[in-house]
């Protein structure tokens, strides 16, 4: 058996600093028609009943 020294425990931390937030990659922009028109489209589906279990 190979005896080996005590290390005391230490706690390390890390400051992470974000450029935009989390959510900065999942936005979309749609820029405007050549009638300089922006326009939106929602896409609704059917309402979903289904039990999920977690």
């Amino acid at each position: 058996m190979i005896k080996r020294n005590y290390e005391c425990p230490r706690i390390e931390i890390s400051q992470i600093e974000l450029e935009e937030g989390l959510a900065a990659g999942s936005a979309t922009v749609r820029t405007p028609n050549a009638s300089n028109q922006v326009t939106q489209e929602w896409q609704q589906d059917d309402t979903d009943y289904r039990v999920i279990e977690w």
